[in-house]
């Protein structure tokens, strides 16, 4: 067992567990700056306790289903290995993969706005835990067509986390669920956690007019990542205003539009395709003609989340005005013109996996740059009218059509080639005579 998770460590962690470092960095950056800036949410224990569940179930669920570990599984298959020993060592290990690199930045953050006892941080990483096996159990029972198990144990979880909310409660559910997932997966094989791809046959169709933002939603739609991504994000829009219900102030409404900008497999889909963005690069005006699309998708997906948000704020506190839906815009478009000029001028190179794309240092810079926006529109209010005023200024030096949409600026070009052309024509018969 000792040497089958040093290799699964290895694959998961980088083979000198360089990612753990990282992670640790990434922990260390987000907690200080909230600490030291004095921002509290007074937040009940239990979003703590479902956040944790919720989270590290998702990503467990995710890592364990990615293309990126089918080559290894079968490469581990081959050896001579005990069956139920190999399951429980790549349990564990995807296991601390989880709580290591993915939900301890999440843990970070909420240490830093709302401080937790320790009895309270124990609880949050035992349901943390029993997520984790509660999602393996049910990728296995799932993949079968059982849903009797799956459903019992996610939902006495649920009811426990949402309903009765109590420490007490809320421990003897995680325990029960981890305890009966431990026993069935006690009993599992190995080779049951080889979820290998289907291939489907491509549906062809025959479309005459089609640009670049049917690609792009094409691309998002054959991506299921990008959907579960744009989803919990979603989701977080609805429960955003109910976390901001102990700092009810209408100055906090644009931090929300920041956060919201942070939707990285959307904004980074010419880093994701090198040969897409290599073709790009060969054709002329492409920050024209694709930037535009691109542009006008990414606001679109921002508008939508912006839409949720500003809905459940509306429900909770019944304060929306047209200047804020305004401001929402503001921060849409912005965000969506910051990220494409750095998909086109500063795209992520030399990543090896998706996971390293989304966890790019670089796609902290747009929701940084929101933040700060935020700031000084929660400070002076005056800065949307100049805001406003200066937005329309890039988008007509980048995306404004060339000469050739332009009839009347088609006929000057067509007069200088033709005036070109005569002054060649009377050279050259100057130069034979």
């Amino acid at each position: 067992m000792k040497h089958i998770m040093r290799a699964l460590f290895k694959q998961l962690f980088g083979p000198r567990y360089e990612r753990i470092g990282k992670s640790f960095f990434l922990c260390l950056c987000l907690f200080f700056p909230f600490h030291t800036s004095g921002i509290q949410i007074h937040a009940a224990p239990s979003v703590l306790y479902l956040t944790s569940a919720v989270l590290s179930s998702y990503v467990f669920w995710q890592s364990i289903h990615t293309r990126r570990y089918e080559d290894f599984m079968q490469g581990f298959f081959m050896l001579p290995f005990p069956p139920r020993l190999f399951a429980w060592s790549y349990i564990l290990s995807f296991t601390c993969h989880t709580l290591l690199i993915r939900t301890a930045p999440v843990w970070a953050l909420l240490a830093a706005v709302h401080p937790f006892s320790f009895s309270q941080a124990a609880l949050a990483l035992l349901c943390a835990l029993s997520a984790c096996l509660l999602s393996a159990v049910s990728s296995l029972y799932l993949a079968q067509h059982r849903f009797l198990l799956p459903l019992g144990l996610t939902g006495t979880m649920l009811l426990a986390l949402l309903l009765v909310q109590r420490d007490q409660a809320i421990a003897s559910a995680a325990c029960l669920c981890g305890l009966v997932s431990a026993a069935v997966l006690s009993q599992t094989d190995a080779h049951l956690f080889y979820f290998p791809r289907k291939i489907h046959a491509p549906v062809r169709r025959l479309i005459r007019k089609a640009g670049a933002f049917l690609l792009l939603i094409r691309a998002c739609l054959s991506d299921r990542t990008i959907i579960l991504n744009t989803a919990g994000l979603w989701a977080v829009c609805a429960l955003l205003p109910f976390m901001f219900r102990s700092l009810h102030s209408p100055s906090i409404l644009p931090l929300g539009f920041a956060i919201l900008c942070l939707n990285t497999p959307a904004c980074t889909l010419l880093s994701a395709d090198p040969a897409l963005r290599g073709a790009l690069s060969m054709l002329p005006e492409q920050l024209r003609r694709f930037g535009r699309s691109y542009c006008l998708f990414l606001s679109a997906v921002h508008l939508t989340s912006c839409s949720i948000y500003l809905t459940s704020w509306q429900i909770q506190y019944k304060d929306v005005s047209v200047s804020d839906i305004w401001t929402a815009f503001l921060f849409c478009v912005q965000s969506a013109l910051l990220s494409v000029l750095l998909e086109w001028y500063c795209p992520i190179r030399h990543c090896e996996t998706a996971s390293d794309l989304w966890h790019h240092p670089r796609k902290y810079i747009v929701p940084l740059l929101m933040l700060a926006a935020s700031g000084l529109v929660c400070s002076y209010p005056s800065v949307i009218l100049w805001w406003s005023i200066l937005l329309p200024i890039p988008f007509f030096l980048l995306f404004l059509p060339s000469a050739g949409h332009f009839p009347w600026k088609r006929r000057i070009a067509a007069a200088e080639n033709m005036r070109e052309k005569m002054l060649d024509n009377f050279i050259k018969i100057l130069h034979h005579r």
